[in-house]
C-alpha cells in the first residue's frame, strides 16, 4: 500500500513540474483591412489534434478550418481576418480530452470569466509594441489573473414604537424588516491555472457580525467580537487524470440551500471535510463528500477527544425530469460519544427536490418544492444540517418546503413561500414539535430605481415537552419604500425604510420593548452583495 501511495505521490510531482512550451504567433497585412496571421505553438507535441479557437470562429473547439498542422515539431496554422481584436486560445486534444490553452506569446491578454486569462490577438500590422510594454503586460496579467473579491451585507437601525433601540426581533421567522445585526461577509479568492487547462482556486470568507447598535463596541464573550473566518478551502478540476470531476478540501459552506425571505438555511453541510461533484453520470451529476463538525461547546471525553459529527453525503443532482431537474441526497451521520455522558449515534437523512425554471408552470420565474427526513442527529434542529448531536436517539422529522420567484408582470414581482416541518422525540420520548411558516414578499415596481416592498408571513408552532406545553400563532406585515438601481427582485444594493407590526399569542415569547402579544417597529436598512 505504501508504494502506491509513494508511487501516486512522484506521478503528481512529476505532472506539476511538466511545462509546456510557449507559442509566437505573427502578423503581416495583406491589404483591404486584412491581415494574415502565422500561430505557431511548441507545445504537445504527443497530442492528437490542436485548433485555434475564439471569437473569429465563434469558439468552435474542433473547427475544421482553424486546424493547427504539426511540422518539425511545431503546431502551425496560418488565417486571413479582418483588422481588429479577437480573444482566443489553443484547443488540445489529447486521448479525447480537450484542453483549453493559453498563447502567452499572444499581444495582450483579457479576463475568459472563469478565473483565468483569454489570448488576444490584435489584427493590424501597423501596431508595434515595445518590449518593456509587453513585459510590464504580461506581468499584471498574471498578477491580477483569477482575483475575485465578492459578499455580502446588511445594516440598518430598528427601533421599537416605545422609542428604543430593538435589542431582539419579533417573533416572526419572516426577515423584511425585522433584523437587527450587522452582518458582513468578505470573500477572497485566487484562482491558479495551467495550459493544459486544469485549475485550483483558494477561497477565504472573513465574517463580522454586531448585534449591538454601538459603532465601537460589540458584545463581550461572542465570536463577533473580532470576526470569523467562516471558509478556508481550496478546489480545482481539470486535471488530466480527470478532467470533469471538481475536487476541494478545507473548510467551505457545502451545498448550502436556503429561502430569502425567512434567510432559512433548510440544507447546510457547512464543516471541514473533502468532497467530489460535478461527475457526469449521462443524464444528471453526481458529488459526495466528507463534512466533520465539532461541538460548540468544546465537549472533550478521554480516549475519544472532542465530540465531533461526522456526515458524509451523498447527491445525485440535474437529473432531467418534465419541467425541470430533481435531486436525490442521502446523508450518513455519526458521532461517538463516552457511553455514559452521551452515547454513540448513528443516524440517516433523506432529500428529494425539485427544481424548476418558472414559476410552478404558471408564469416566468423559479421553484423549489422539497422533502426531507432524518432520524436522531439528523432530526430536529439536525435536519439538513451538519451538526447536531443534541438530538434525542429516536428523534423522527420530516420536512415538506416549496418556494420560487413569480415574475408576475415588468411591475410586480412576487415570492411566497412554505415550510412544515415535524419532530417527533425532539429531545426525548413524546417530546413533539410541529411549526408552519406560510409568507410571502410582494415587490412593486413604481420607476426603474424605487419600488414599494410588502412582506406577510403567519407563524404557527405546537409543541409538547416536559417542561413545557404550549401553542402559538404569529402574524407579521411590513411596508418598506425601497431604493435600488433596476427594477428585478435579485438587484441589490437596496435602500429600505421599513414599518414592521406584528401580533399573537402571549405564548411567542415577546421581548420587553413590545407588548405581552404585539410589536410595532420601524427603521432603515441596506442590504447588498457582489
Amino acid at each position: 500500500m505504501k508504494k502506491i501511495i509513494y508511487l501516486v505521490f512522484v506521478v503528481l510531482v512529476i505532472g506539476l513540474l511538466v511545462v509546456p512550451v510557449n507559442a509566437q504567433t505573427t502578423i503581416k497585412s495583406v491589404g483591404e483591412g486584412q491581415v494574415e496571421v502565422a500561430f505557431t505553438y511548441a507545445g504537445y507535441l504527443n497530442s492528437d489534434k490542436v485548433y485555434v479557437a475564439g471569437e473569429f470562429n465563434d469558439w468552435n473547439k474542433n473547427d475544421p478550418e482553424w486546424r493547427m498542422k504539426k511540422k518539425d515539431g511545431i503546431w502551425s496554422l496560418t488565417k486571413v481576418v479582418a483588422e481588429g481584436e479577437y480573444q482566443y486560445k489553443f484547443t488540445v486534444f489529447t486521448s479525447g480530452i480537450v484542453s483549453w490553452v493559453l498563447d502567452e506569446d499572444a499581444s495582450s491578454f483579457a479576463p475568459d470569466g472563469y478565473g483565468g486569462q483569454n489570448s488576444v490577438l490584435i489584427a493590424d500590422a501597423n501596431v508595434t509594441f515595445g518590449p518593456r510594454i509587453i513585459a510590464l503586460e504580461k506581468q499584471m496579467a498574471s498578477v491580477n489573473q483569477g482575483f475575485e473579491y465578492h459578499g455580502y451585507a446588511r445594516s440598518g437601525y430598528m427601533v421599537s414604537s416605545n422609542g428604543g433601540a430593538a435589542s431582539n426581533q419579533l417573533p416572526s421567522s419572516f426577515r423584511l424588516g425585522n433584523e437587527i445585526d450587522t452582518y458582513v461577509e468578505n470573500t477572497f479568492a485566487k484562482t491558479f491555472s495551467s495550459d493544459n487547462g486544469s485549475w485550483m482556486k483558494a477561497s477565504f470568507m472573513l465574517v463580522n457580525k454586531n448585534v449591538e447598535h454601538s459603532t465601537w463596541t460589540t458584545t463581550e464573550g461572542s465570536w463577533e467580537d473580532d470576526g470569523l473566518l467562516r471558509q478556508a478551502y481550496v478546489e480545482g478540476s481539470g486535471f488530466d487524470f480527470a478532467p470533469h470531476i471538481n475536487f476541494w478540501a478545507g473548510k467551505k459552506y457545502y451545498g448550502r440551500s436556503d429561502v430569502h425571505i425567512s434567510d432559512f438555511y433548510w440544507r447546510d453541510y457547512s464543516g471541514y471535510g473533502a468532497g467530489i461533484d460535478n461527475v457526469n453520470c449521462g443524464k444528471g451529476k453526481f458529488g459526495m463528500a466528507y463534512i466533520g463538525h465539532s461541538g460548540y461547546e468544546g465537549d472533550y471525553f478521554d480516549g475519544v477527544g472532542e465530540y465531533s459529527q461526522h456526515n458524509i453525503d451523498f447527491r445525485f443532482t440535474e437529473l432531467p425530469v418534465p419541467g425541470g431537474n430533481m435531486e436525490f441526497e442521502l446523508t450518513y451521520a455519526y458521532a461517538k460519544g463516552d457511553d455514559e455522558d452521551i452515547d454513540n449515534l448513528s443516524d440517516g437523512g433523506l432529500a428529494v427536490i425539485y427544481n424548476r425554471n418558472d414559476f410552478y408552470g404558471a408564469t416566468d420565474g423559479t421553484t423549489t418544492t422539497a422533502v426531507q427526513f432524518g432520524t436522531g442527529i439528523l432530526a430536529g434542529d439536525g435536519l439538513g444540517s451538519s451538526y447536531a448531536t443534541w438530538m434525542f436517539e429516536d428523534a423522527r422529522s420530516v420536512r415538506f418546503l416549496t418556494y420560487g420567484v413569480a415574475n408576475v408582470s415588468d411591475k410586480v414581482d412576487i415570492m411566497p413561500q412554505l415550510v412544515y416541518q415535524s419532530d417527533r422525540n425532539k429531545y426525548g420520548e413524546d417530546e413533539d414539535i410541529s411549526s408552519i411558516a406560510l409568507g410571502a414578499r410582494l415587490v412593486h415596481y413604481i420607476t426603474n430605481n424605487f419600488s414599494m416592498q410588502y412582506e406577510y408571513g403567519v407563524d404557527r408552532v405546537e409543541q409538547e415537552f416536559s417542561w413545557n406545553s404550549d401553542e402559538y400563532t404569529v402574524h407579521k406585515i411590513t411596508i418598506a419604500p425601497t431604493i435600488k438601481l433596476d427594477s428585478t427582485f435579485w438587484n441589490r444594493p437596496e435602500l429600505r425604510f421599513f414599518v414592521t407590526y406584528a401580533t399573537g399569542d402571549e405564548e411567542a415569547d415577546w421581548a420587553s420593548e413590545y407588548e405581552e402579544d404585539s410589536g410595532l417597529a420601524y427603521g432603515v436598512q441596506m442590504e447588498t452583495w457582489w
